[in-house]
This record gives C-alpha cells, sequence and structure tokens, in this order.
C-alpha cells in the first residue's frame, strides 16, 4: 500500500528522465535537474527533522544525499569542462523550483517518498549516461 503512494505525481517535481540530443546537452540536462532537486531534498530534510528525533539515522542519511548531490553536481560539471573546454556550462535559465505549500504530517511523507523515488530513478539515468558517455571517449 505505501508504494502507491510513492507513486503518486506531484506538481514541481523534477523530471527524472535526462533530454538532449547531443552529449553536451545532456550533460547539461543531467546538472540542471541535479540542480533543480536540491530544494526539494532540503525541504524533504526539513520536514524530516521536525518528524524525527534529532539523532535519527534517517536526518543523517538525507543529509549525506544533499552533501553528495552537491558534490556530484561539481564534477559533473567538472567533467563537462574537461570534455567541452570551449563551451561553458550555461547557467539554469529556469528560476528555483517551487516547492509545495504547508502540509499535513501524511502529506509531508508522502511528498518525501515522491521526492526521493524519482531523485533514485534520475540518479540511475545519470549512471547510465555516464556510462553510455564514457564508452563514447574511450
Amino acid at each position: 500500500m505505501a508504494e502507491l503512494f510513492c507513486k503518486v505525481s506531484l506538481n514541481n517535481i523534477p523530471d527524472p528522465n535526462i533530454s538532449g540530443l547531443e552529449p553536451s546537452e545532456r550533460i547539461v540536462s543531467a546538472c540542471t535537474h541535479l540542480q533543480a532537486f536540491f530544494p526539494h531534498l532540503k525541504r524533504v530534510y526539513d520536514q524530516q527533522t521536525d518528524l524525527q528525533p534529532p539523532a535519527s539515522p534517517l536526518l543523517t542519511q538525507l543529509n549525506n544525499v544533499i552533501t553528495r548531490s552537491r558534490r556530484l553536481k561539481n564534477s559533473i560539471g567538472s567533467l563537462y569542462e574537461s570534455i567541452f573546454p570551449n563551451v561553458p556550462l550555461p547557467d539554469p535559465a529556469e528560476g528555483p523550483t517551487p516547492l509545495p505549500p504547508s502540509q499535513t504530517v501524511f502529506q509531508q511523507k508522502v511528498y518525501g517518498c515522491v521526492v526521493l523515488k524519482t531523485y533514485k530513478e534520475f540518479l540511475m539515468n545519470v549512471v547510465k549516461e555516464l556510462r553510455k558517455l564514457r564508452s563514447r571517449t574511450y
């Protein structure tokens, strides 16, 4: 039953799919999508601080996800710059991703589940994309 709640479609959560035809466009898409997830991950963390005890392993893991995501964005940006040194990484065209309004505890849990499930799907797409890129460059 809980798995069904994680499949709910919510507005404003970034798409897990990477777009673009050229490798440079796909790397930019991955970087842009990754940045769009940051406020959602932070929101899930903030919501969980209200629901979990301070020493909760969940809070530690969510904090690790946020930290690693920022490192991943920097790594993808560095990769882009090394492969395409004459083409600067464009700034994200979109403004900040809007976050949902106040939510009940149940809505917070569903939101967190959807964000994390979508983010996991996005990361799997990033791995596939980086593997394709690596196979083209070697």
